[in-house]
């Protein structure tokens, strides 16, 4: 060290051009020094030879390049120049060796370079923590490849170029750069001064990725610009944009989220960010940050696009980047089999907690969820992984052509928000022991087709569960998720509406509303019907019920009463045989842990009237109702398809206080005990008699003892 300080200190520094400057070394070395100085012309003749003998030093040549440990070799210098006499070392955890030198004294002389081949182990790259994103890299490769660098003085500052054909590395990266061991991939590394303020940098990787990028080297220059190309946009001419980053992405596959991950680790290591003082990065420092080096603009073009968990295919997209106080600002147009339009990313500021999820709006044309992505969604909402609400964005999304499992739902609205809300009487010092509960706000939902229209509004929590851990890697794991939910659906048609939803033949025609609040636990997009909950009133006029098979709509075959023909004598097979056409249907449901219950469905028609109570169970598919059959034989049967049941009342009461006043109804009248399974159901007729039917229905599933 001391020599090298003397040397900078002389004049053989000025006369290497400060070839030597940067060099730094540890422990002792051997110098022979010859100075030859005729006094008579001292000034035109003097001269400086020297050798240097290295016997096991630790040697770095520039401050980006790695220290070349147990050096041994010897230098040579004088008037004219320096050489390297085959220095041996060991460098990125394999054996290196290390020749050149140049004459950078001699006017239109050879440039002074310095040759360098050895093999570099994936963990000598770890231990280059200062490499930026290089070092980022490091940590997904595993094995040795030989290399070639080289390091030329000729410019403002020495330019590095790296060649290897990474032939025994492997790259955990993913697709189209997972590299297995045993292939030979080209790279070609390049960091050169273009002047005195800026840098070029230069990567191509076997064709499958490149990029190209100018930056500055001092305090106050002007922003990076360069190119990035990924796939088979890789082979094309780089050509840099006048401003910003640009980035090409042509492939088959593309995992974005795996990708996502890649990105960010470089970005935290971008060039912009080493410590070290790398080719262009030292200076750097001080004005590049890695946002920096984010693409501004891109384009992308895929056979498929999968993000979290699901895929988009033949998509072609094209967007930009722009940044303000508010965060990043992702904008793109976007064209695949599964959606088309114009979709904006708000990326919010990273917050105390860590980063927020941010906004999306978007207007798309069309929107269609194929069957097994809607499977996948409902399995993760369902897992202990599942999203949580603070996970998911804000969403001002609207779809005129929406599709889900193949059926087709009309035009889709959605606005939420995304919020915080501090637990109960936590103080404000308290917020980030005790960080309460984040919750998504459904403002709007809106499906609109010709047969109907579901408005909807309510809420997704993520709640603690008590004693739960509510930080570190069990947060979201000791976190509770429920879902609220206040619906209208408005139905023009009640037959078509079912039809769409892949229920065709079910009912003809009906109109009318279905209103109700349930609650469940779990995402907005996984009902749970264990945990169901909330209540319903429906009221459906002008309709018939159409024979059907009971497994295409297993509910509504309960309504429809399909089984009591077959049970029946000729009695009512007027009615129920060709399906029941009703003038209306109105009754009050309410649900509790996946069973539903009613005391005042009723169901009218010219023929008849229907009134059920009781209940079912939604996840069992069975049920336990009791029904009763009015036929329209006189005035007094007329009136009760004018009649509104209380609920309070129920239909024993009313068979109690009206009907049994009828003698002529009370004879034509028949009341069902209906249980079993929804498909297979059993039927039994029961004795109408006022002691049978004044009292509601105790301690039965769905009964008042329930309620």
């Amino acid at each position: 060290a001391a020599a090298l300080a003397v040397v900078r200190g002389s004049p053989i520094a000025g006369l290497l051009d400060g070839t030597l400057n940067e060099v730094t070394a540890t422990g002792n070395a051997a110098l022979q020094l010859t100075l030859d100085l005729p006094v008579d012309k001292l000034a035109q003749a003097a001269k400086v030879t020297g050798r240097v003998t290295l016997d096991g030093n630790d040697v770095r040549f520039v401050p980006a390049a790695p220290a070349v440990t147990q050096t041994r070799g010897v230098v040579t210098f004088d008037p004219t120049g320096f050489a390297l006499q085959d220095l041996r070392g060991q460098a990125l955890g394999g054996p290196v060796r290390i020749s050149g030198g140049g004459k950078p004294g001699a006017a239109g002389g050879p440039p002074t370079v310095i040759h360098i081949a050895g093999t570099f182990s994936d963990q000598g790259l770890r231990a280059m923590t200062g490499w930026g994103a290089a070092a980022a890299l490091t940590r997904r490769v595993s094995g040795q490849a030989a290399y070639e660098a080289e390091l030329d003085f000729s410019g403002a500052r020495p330019a590095l170029t790296v060649t290897s054909d990474l032939h025994g590395l492997a790259l955990d990266l993913p697709e189209p750069l997972a590299k297995p061991a045993d292939a030979r991939w080209p790279l070609r590394y390049q960091d050169r001064p273009l002047d005195a303020a800026r840098n070029a940098l230069q990567i191509t990787l076997a064709g499958r990725l490149a990029a190209r990028l100018e930056y500055a080297q001092a305090a106050g220059g002007p922003p990076p610009r360069g190119v990035y190309a990924l796939g088979e946009a890789a082979a094309l001419p780089l050509t840099l944009p006048a401003t910003g980053i640009t980035a090409r992405v042509d492939v088959s596959s593309l995992d974005a989220e795996a990708w996502s991950a890649v990105a960010s680790a470089l970005q935290d290591g971008a060039p912009g960010t080493s410590a070290t003082g790398a080719p262009g990065s030292a200076s750097a420092a001080a004005t590049a940050s890695g946002q920096d080096f984010l693409p501004t603009a891109w384009s992308l073009r895929a056979g498929e696009l999968t993000l979290n968990g699901r895929t988009l295919h033949a998509i072609t997209a094209s967007g930009a980047r722009q940044s303000d106080r508010a965060g990043d600002l992702w904008r793109a147009d976007v064209q695949a089999r599964e959606l088309a339009g114009q979709i904006q990313y708000r990326q919010a500021p990273n917050g105390p907690s860590g980063s927020q999820p941010g906004t999306v709006h978007a207007r798309l044309s069309r929107l269609s969820i194929p069957a097994s992505q809607v499977q996948a969604v409902q399995a993760d909402a369902n897992s202990a992984a599942g999203a949580l609400p603070q996970h998911i964005p804000a969403l001002d999304l609207v779809a005129d052509d929406f599709e889900i499992a193949g059926k087709k739902l009309g035009k889709l609205t959605i606005q939420a928000a995304n919020r915080s809300v501090r637990r109960h009487g936590a103080a404000a010092a308290d917020a980030s022991a005790n960080p309460g509960v984040n919750e998504w706000l459904l403002n709007q939902l809106m499906l609109e087709t010709p047969d109907a229209t579901l408005t909807a509004d309510g809420r997704w929590v993520g709640r603690r569960r008590r004693g739960a851990v509510s930080a570190g890697a069990n947060a979201d794991a000791s976190a509770e998720r429920h879902t609220a939910l206040h619906f209208t659906l408005d139905v023009r048609d009640a037959g078509a509406l079912l039809g769409r939803l892949g229920m065709p033949g079910v009912i003809r025609h009906g109109a009318g509303q279905l209103t109700g609040r349930v609650g469940w636990r779990g995402a907005p997009y996984a009902l749970d019907t264990a945990t169901l909950g909330g209540q319903l009133h429906l009221d459906i006029g002008k309709g018939q019920f159409l024979k059907t098979e009971p497994g295409v709509a297993k509910l509504l075959g309960v309504l429809s009463l399909q089984a009591l023909p077959r049970r029946l004598t000729l009695d009512f097979r007027d009615i129920f045989s060709s399906g029941f056409a009703f003038d209306q249907v109105r009754g009050d449901a309410q649900i509790h842990q996946g069973v539903i219950s009613t005391n005042n469905l009723q169901m009218k028609g010219e023929s008849a009237a229907i009134l059920m109570d009781g209940s079912a169970s939604l996840a069992a598919e069975t049920q336990d109702l009791r029904v009763l059959v009015v036929p329209h034989i006189d005035a007094g049967t007329a009136a009760l398809a004018a009649t509104v049941i209380n609920p309070a009342i129920g239909i024993g009461a009313f068979v109690a206080q009206w009907l049994l006043q009828k003698p002529l109804s009370r004879a034509a009248t028949r009341t069902f005990h209906v249980t079993g399974p929804w498909a297979n159901p059993q039927v039994t007729v029961q004795a109408l008699t006022p002691a049978a039917n004044t009292a509601e229905p105790q301690d039965r599933p769905g009964g008042a003892g329930d309620r």
